[in-house]
């Protein structure tokens, strides 16, 4: 389908750092996907305080802020960062209402354990916000599990999208899914 979608991309970012190779493909993809017509919402922290973007991208600064922890379990979740995955899911089903979010990219938010809260609130606003696809961008193969990468929890309007085809199975393992939870 060539029709202008409205599409949103997921960040934490407070700026765009150079030394961070994740914000360039950020930048990439947002002006790609602007660039083919569609309508791009550009999600970054509610403390951001970066440069402002290009015209033809909706800068977003809805993220709810948390100091990051890298997680290796949902068990040793704080209350603060319980508390960041409920606001996270309330401002997601909010504004993707208000703005008509079709499809979400998220980079790295079911992959890092510093991302953990955020990608389980995008797990919780799936029962709300059933007509949106999501798109978990991760950047590198998994290498021990953790529990929160069970792809079957999101839903089946989550998939996964990794660089190439060569892992498809070992990361479909390592999110105890299927290949066809994969994309790539």
């Amino acid at each position: 389908d060539q029709s202008e979608m409205n599409i949103a991309i997921l960040t934490t970012f407070q700026e765009f750092t150079p030394g961070y190779s994740l914000t360039g493909i950020v930048k990439d993809q947002a002006r790609m996907l602007a660039r083919h017509g569609h309508k791009v919402f550009l999600y970054v922290s509610e403390k951001y305080h970066g440069e402002s973007f290009s015209d033809d991208v909706t800068l977003c600064k809805d993220i709810p802020f948390a100091h990051l922890k890298d997680y290796h379990s949902r068990s040793e979740l704080t209350e603060d960062h319980k508390k960041t995955i409920t606001d996270t899911s309330a401002m997601l089903i909010k504004t993707f209402r208000e703005r008509g979010v079709q499809i979400a990219f998220t980079h790295d938010f079911i992959f890092t354990g510093w991302f953990m809260p955020y990608g389980q609130g995008c797990r919780m606003a799936t029962a709300s916000l059933l007509n949106v696809g999501w798109l978990h961008w991760i950047h590198s193969i998994p290498s021990v599990k953790s529990d929160w990468w069970q792809i079957n929890e999101y839903g089946k309007t989550h998939k996964i999208v990794y660089p190439n085809w060569t892992d498809r199975t070992r990361v479909a393992e390592q999110y105890r899914g299927l290949d066809d939870h994969v994309r790539i």
